[in-house]
């Protein structure tokens, strides 16, 4: 029996921290961000740049990026774009250069703005080069002047942390991020409190009520009228049991919101984990999931689905935001097979089991980067997390000795952390390289640093 605590306190500043509104998909709109913030440095120091066009002063553009967020943002549409494209993304966040948007960068895009962008594409060098080396998520932008001056921005660690703007080579540390270091707000997820203690995690979420939880409640209808954009009966299931009916419905759900948004369409989506996808197969799937009628009456769905966020945020912790497998499949369906076991009645033992389940079915689907046949693979991992917790729950079990099986959550998030860091290291090289291939005659130059 577990002796340790967690305070609710920490569960509700993580859940504050994780759960981002968002549109579009937040690999390129990182990018757009980050130049935005360089544009709105020049700005700042040059206020008389408003007597030209700023596309005529502009001299060059070049974005240096993590390999993840390159092979995401390649294919993936852009919203209201009708189109895909890094140099669009980048065009458009250079011609709305206002940071205050962070992930709604792309909120609002008129056909005045699509032409300008398609114009500054045409007219301003733009180069886009992959930092090797980085293993988080990482947005470095240099942009020159006709006037001869330098502007720059760096994003680090998250798709909208501002990590310093800098003008001339002077840098300044992002106000954001200063406080953050100066009052330790964020919880720091490897400290003695234990967080990986399944049965604690699990007491401290049954103590939060619904009324602080309204965050949750807010990504659940957002994601839940994102999956009602031109839904449709794809699968050609019929009618079946109450739990197969839901395994369905969660699975058209999830992947109907995933090739919505994927697509580009204008549509708001909250995320979590670092990712709109995440957001819309945690929470489109326990929605469905909490329709069970074993489902103990006691435990809320807003509290499974807490759990779920701080269970992904430790799954992310080891294997960082983003990924060479595919974590809205793999990373979200543990994540989400926890929490139904937990909102079933079931153990920290029948919890673990099946993530074990997710991860010896899941273990090894990559991630071939952002587009709209994500959408087959977060609704898999919709239906395998719901399968996996019923089956959890009739007494399954993966025996330690097979496979990715653990006897443990840390062992779990470890042998997660090697799969990811070790054993799938050349993945994304590979990937990335793929993707230059196919990119050779467009306008990218898909360079090492």
């Amino acid at each position: 029996m577990s002796e340790h605590e967690i305070p609710t306190q920490l569960l509700l500043s993580l859940m504050d921290e994780e759960l981002q509104l968002t549109v579009g998909c937040t690999d390129p709109t990182a990018m757009g961000l980050g130049v935005a913030a360089a544009v709105e440095t020049y700005i700042q120091h040059v206020p008389a740049w408003e007597k030209e066009p700023l596309v005529s002063q502009l001299s060059s553009l070049e974005v240096t990026v993590d390999r993840n967020l390159f092979k995401n943002a390649s294919s993936v549409g852009l919203p209201q774009m009708g189109e895909s494209g890094i140099p669009l993304a980048i065009a458009l966040g250079a011609l709305i250069h206002d940071t205050a948007r962070s992930l709604l960068l792309f909120e609002y895009i008129s056909p005045d703005l699509k032409l300008a962008a398609h114009e500054l594409v045409k007219t301003v060098p733009i180069a886009v080069l992959v930092d090797e080396t980085s293993r988080e998520v990482s947005v470095l932008v240099s942009a020159r002047w006709k006037d001869g001056c330098i502007s720059g921005a760096s994003i680090k660690g998250h798709h909208n942390r501002i990590l310093w703007t800098s003008f001339n080579d002077k840098k300044t540390m992002s106000q954001v991020v200063a406080e953050k270091i100066e009052d330790n707000a964020f919880p720091q997820m490897g400290s003695p409190i234990v967080l990986e203690d399944l049965e604690a995690l699990a007491r401290a979420v049954e103590k939060i009520p619904d009324s602080e939880l309204g965050k949750l409640a807010q990504g659940i209808a957002v994601n839940r009228e994102a999956s009602n954009e031109g839904l449709s009966d794809m699968y050609g299931f019929s009618e079946g049991p109450s739990p197969v009916r839901l395994v369905y419905e969660a699975r058209r759900r999830v992947e109907n919101a995933t090739r919505a948004r994927m697509g580009g369409k204008n549509i708001p989506i909250m995320a979590t984990g670092g990712s709109g996808n995440h957001g819309i197969t945690v929470f489109l799937t326990l929605y469905e999931g909490w329709q069970l009628s074993a489902i103990n009456p006691d435990h809320s769905l807003l509290q499974g689905a807490l759990l779920a966020v701080v269970v992904l945020y430790l799954i992310k912790q080891k294997t960082g935001i983003l990924t060479p497998m595919c974590g809205c499949a793999v990373s979200s369906a543990l994540a989400v097979s926890c929490s139904l076991v937990w909102g079933l009645g079931g153990t920290a033992e029948q919890m673990l089991q099946a993530m074990n389940i997710v991860l010896n079915s899941l273990g090894g689907v990559v991630c071939d980067g952002a587009k709209v046949s994500c959408s087959l693979k977060t609704s898999l991992g919709a239906q395998v997390a719901l399968e996996s917790a019923l089956s959890a729950m009739k007494g399954m079990v993966v025996p330690p000795s097979e496979g990715l099986a653990s006897d443990s959550f840390s062992g779990l998030l470890e042998t997660l952390r090697r799969i990811h860091v070790e054993g799938m290291a050349s993945f994304d090289q590979t990937m990335v390289s793929i993707i230059r291939a196919r990119n050779a005659n467009k306008k990218i130059e898909g360079k090492s640093e």
